[in-house]
């Protein structure tokens, strides 16, 4: 870049500098509104999500319905909570006033050292004397000045007196006691007290600007440039690794233009104009710095500039005389910063700082995925618990009803021969057998789900009655046999051991050692009677060989007993699907959701990314 910048290029630069501003906070509260636009879509598929689970939970006692509740409950205000707090968060959609709004240049320097008089010169393009300038300076390019507390020095500045006469006061002994300053468009100048005249508050503030400067300017007056307070000023704050320039203010003289003379040939009247010193003077106050400088050890020594703003005030348009004022090369040096990376970081502000609250987002949605995951191993957790414990009520509940279906059956056997009678008995006991199943299944899944069914008696009495079980009638088997009636005599050459075998006969019928007796005792008297040419009289009979009662005991164990454990795998199914299904569905739903924000966060900060790459 060429350095015969005059102030009119400088201004176009710096308004340029605004503009890329402006572009970036609007760029910003772009990606926001898209922001919102996935947070809202965000909040409105969880309380769907969460308005529709709560539909499905039916039972204030249930253990799992309480359980999901707490969640939905926790959940929700989880999002309240996030929501005030993104709502109460700055977003950093703003530029800092003063700080980040601009390139921020921090003017120091001894009193009487020239900071007042570039100051005006940077703000109007006049040094003093500002009135005509002021009203000729169209509106829209007219500085605009601010000021903070007084320092309350002797002869100092009175409160607000810069931007009641938007202009700095030159001349004066302490000219400036207050910070105070001004803006252009992309640019805000600031203008402190003498270094040693600040008091507590202006020296807080003026950290705060040094922090957040660009650039900083050091004044030292071309009349006694080096002197060693302003060395040790200018290596401290070259220390701060902030862009330091050093200006040698006042680099000029007067040189006489015109000699008018009087009538006697005398000189009335000497006209002088402003020049700059030779350049080998103004080299030579450069070097000197640069030496007392290297005298603290500083070897990368800062830009020393020799200028005079009233010189180029009066060569406005003068690209050759403004190089030699030095301004150009001050212009340069701004325009170069503005241009640097350090300030487009600082135009990106906003963008970064909403990539910055966006990044913030993402941790803040830990919760949720906290909140899912626990749930979720609550869900599994019940979902094995249910399945091994209803396993081993059933295995229990069985056992009871096997227990109470025997003892039946030990009484049923006393009437066994009695066909009629035993079907009417194991019907009758059937009734009890379908009560004790209803009631043993009833206490077995209260004891199981007291704290998961409210009102799961019910449930069990309806689905009960649906159920049918049959039992085979009992029936008796049977066999012809025959056996004696009566006799007739015959000869008594026949023995006795005929009679026994017809008793052994008897006795096979009633069966064990009973029968036996019986058997032998009948056959013995017959044996007794009979002689040879004896005669048997007979007729055949039914008689009882055994019977069903055993097979139907073991169907009735079989089917009560499968009966009971078919009907416990039902209703824990019912549980499943009602609720651990059910969570489990919400737990998907909302883990869904939290990927499709994060995604959209996501790629919110790739736009971010990009838009700054720009």
């Amino acid at each position: 870049m060429a350095k015969e910048m005059t102030r009119t290029d400088f201004l176009h630069s710096f308004a340029a500098l605004e503009q890329s501003f402006e572009d970036s906070l609007e760029q910003a509260k772009s990606l926001d509104q898209q922001f919102e636009g996935a947070l809202q879509s965000f909040e409105g598929n969880v309380n769907h999500h969460i308005q529709k689970a709560k539909q499905v939970i039916s039972g204030e006692n249930d253990l799992l319905g309480t359980q999901l509740n707490a969640f939905i409950d926790t959940l929700t205000a989880t999002n309240s909570a996030w929501r005030e707090k993104l709502a109460a968060k700055d977003k950093g959609l703003a530029f800092r006033k003063n700080f980040s709004d601009s390139l921020l240049v921090f003017v120091y320097g001894k009193v009487k050292s020239g900071k007042s008089s570039l100051g005006n010169y940077i703000a109007w393009g006049q040094t003093d004397n500002l009135q005509e300038a002021q009203q000729s300076v169209p509106e829209a390019l007219q500085p605009q000045y601010f000021s903070h507390d007084r320092s309350n020095v002797n002869d100092g500045d009175s409160e607000r007196e810069a931007e009641i006469n938007r202009s700095f006061r030159v001349g004066a002994t302490e000219a400036t006691s207050s910070i105070q300053g001004f803006k252009l468009p992309g640019l805000t100048w600031v203008d402190s007290p003498g270094l040693h005249s600040a008091n507590e508050d202006n020296e807080r503030l003026a950290k705060e600007y040094i922090d957040h400067a660009d650039l900083i300017l050091y004044t030292t007056t071309s009349q006694s440039p080096g002197r060693a307070s302003d060395m040790e000023e200018i290596d401290v704050l070259f220390n701060k690794n902030k862009k330091l320039v050093v200006l040698i203010t006042g680099s000029d003289t007067e040189a006489e233009k015109d000699i008018i003379l009087d009538e006697y040939g005398h000189i009335s009247q000497v006209d002088s104009e402003t020049v700059m010193k030779p350049a080998i003077d103004r080299q030579m106050q450069q070097d000197y710095i640069r030496q007392e400088l290297a005298q603290l050890k500083n070897h990368n020594y800062p830009e020393i500039i020799s200028i005079s703003a009233r010189y180029a005030e009066n060569h406005p348009n003068d690209r050759e005389a403004m190089k030699e004022s030095g301004i150009s090369e001050l212009f340069e040096i701004l325009t170069n910063i503005s241009q640097a990376e350090g300030v487009q970081i600082k135009r990106n502000t906003p963008l970064n700082n909403f990539k910055g609250f966006i990044q913030s987002c993402e941790a803040e949605l830990t919760p949720y995925r906290g909140l899912l995951e626990r749930f979720k191993q609550n869900l599994n957790k019940m979902d094995q618990r249910l399945q091994n414990t209803i396993e081993t009520h059933t295995f229990s509940a069985q056992n009871e009803l096997q227990a109470r279906i025997k003892a039946d059956f030990q009484n049923l056997s006393v009437a066994s021969n009695s066909p009629q009678m035993l079907n009417e008995a194991i019907r009758e006991q059937q009734k009890g057998w379908n009560n004790a199943l209803n009631e043993i299944t009833q206490q077995t899944m209260q004891a199981l789900f007291s704290e998961v069914m409210a009102d799961f008696k019910a449930g069990v009495v309806a689905s009960w009655e649906g159920a049918n079980i049959e039992l085979p009638n009992y029936d008796v088997e049977k066999v012809k046999k025959t056996i004696p009636t009566g006799y007739t005599k015959g000869t008594k050459r026949s023995r006795g051991g005929w009679g026994s075998l017809i008793g052994a006969g008897v006795g096979a019928i009633f069966g064990g050692a009973v029968g036996a007796a019986i058997g032998g005792t009948v056959g013995g008297t017959i044996g007794s009677m009979t002689g040879k040419s004896a005669s048997i009289e007979t007729r055949e009979i039914d008689v009882v060989i055994g019977d069903n009662l055993v097979e139907i005991e073991h169907n009735a164990l079989t089917m009560y007993t499968e009966a009971l454990q078919n009907f416990m795998q039902q209703e824990a199914h019912k549980i499943q699907r009602n609720f651990i299904n059910n969570g489990q569905t919400f737990i998907d739903n909302m883990a869904k959701e939290l990927e499709v924000i994060e995604q959209r966060l996501q790629q919110l900060i790739i736009e971010v990314d990009t838009v700054i790459g720009a």
